[in-house]
């Protein structure tokens, strides 16, 4: 399943908030094997068998605390 730059970039836009023109400017595409990767900063959005998932950051209350990041499932076909 190929999604595309096009695509993933929507998704990107769609779920994130951020512009389409920034995610098309700052945004690195990149194809291993079977997954399809588009990493903008810090979150990143990931094809690959049929599911596509977006990785971002969860910033801590507490300075002392660590960033951790969630991945979950957007769409699934």
């Amino acid at each position: 399943m190929k999604l595309g730059k096009v695509k993933l970039r929507r998704i990107l836009s769609k779920e994130t908030g951020v512009p389409v023109r920034s995610v098309i400017d700052h945004g690195r595409y990149e194809i291993l094997g079977d997954e399809e990767r588009l990493v903008l900063g810090s979150r990143t959005i990931i094809a690959l068998n049929g599911q596509v998932k977006l990785r971002e950051p969860v910033y801590p209350v507490y300075e002392e605390e660590e960033i951790t990041y969630r991945t979950r499932i957007i769409w699934e076909v």
